[in-house]
């Protein structure tokens, strides 16, 4: 009985099992993953703040869905696309989670907020993210949890909640 009551008390409480039906998270989380994520909230008033590289679950406007992206830009920075390539302040962003190749669709130049992110699929070609939207910056505040790991799944009619591209 004990053991039935931690698990449900991480499971409600500490991480979240969400599945991710998309494929805008390819090639580090596949369409139909079912993965683990730890509620933000649970680290406390001082927690860190995500950082750069973090994937994470956030809800977007007035929609409710959730959504699972890469942070990449941070708040105070310039995030420039162009000819394919991302720029933070100047310099091209290392980014070794994508694919050998991938080019970065779009261009503009982002002064991202304080207290905001910027956040990409990894699958770039197939990703509706900050590039896209009206308003392109994520508030930390809108961010649930950080992806902590997955496994991919062929059970796509489990009653997880579900996350869009």
């Amino acid at each position: 009985m004990a053991t039935v009551a931690l698990m449900l008390i991480l499971f409600r409480g500490v991480f979240n099992i969400v599945y991710v039906p998309t494929e805008s998270m390819a090639p580090a989380i596949d369409a139909g993953t079912i993965g683990i994520a730890s509620h933000i909230s649970c680290l406390g008033k001082d927690r860190p703040e995500p950082e750069r590289g973090d994937i994470v679950i956030f809800r977007r406007g007035g929609s409710g869905k959730l959504l699972c992206k890469r942070i990449i830009g941070l708040a105070g920075e310039t995030l420039t696309i162009s000819c394919g390539t991302v720029y933070i302040d100047g310099e091209p962003l290392g980014e070794p989670y994508l694919e050998h190749g991938t080019v970065t669709a779009g261009h503009g130049e982002f002064l991202i907020p304080e207290g905001c992110v910027f956040v990409m699929g990894d699958n770039r070609g197939n990703s509706a993210d900050s590039r896209e939207w009206d308003d392109p910056f994520v508030r930390i505040s809108d961010i649930r949890a950080v992806w902590l790991a997955g496994m991919r799944t062929c059970f796509a009619h489990l009653p997880f909640p579900q996350m869009t591209g």
